[in-house]
């Protein structure tokens, strides 16, 4: 059927950046910690990665090089003892939706 737009978690770190018209389509708790967190929304992966590219750095996180091959971008973070990793894709299934998958973990 397909993802459905949900209300993002009360306990969703406030310093991961959200991209204006993105729908946040899901998420996967331990306990009270969110380890997993899932956008999608319209456009290309390079505007997608240009956008958190900048707007992870504007909240503080440190990023290593991105990988983009093909339709995909991977960037892994950290802030302070947290790391992320953060992949882009174009959706195979509808050309022109990108899906944003969030693992959000101890950064060692």
């Amino acid at each position: 059927i397909g993802n459905i737009a949900q209300p993002i978690p009360a306990t969703f770190p406030t310093d991961i950046p959200q991209k204006p018209g993105a729908m946040f389509t899901g998420h996967a708790s331990v306990g009270d910690q969110i380890v997993t967190a899932s956008f999608q929304g319209p456009g290309t992966v390079a505007e997608w990665t240009s956008y958190y590219e900048r707007a992870f750095a504007a909240q503080g996180w440190t990023a290593d090089p991105t990988y983009t091959v093909n339709n995909a971008s991977l960037m892994t973070l950290r802030k302070g003892s947290r790391g992320l990793t953060v992949t882009i894709a174009e959706d195979a299934n509808t050309p022109g939706t990108i899906t944003l998958g969030i693992l959000i973990g101890v950064a060692r």
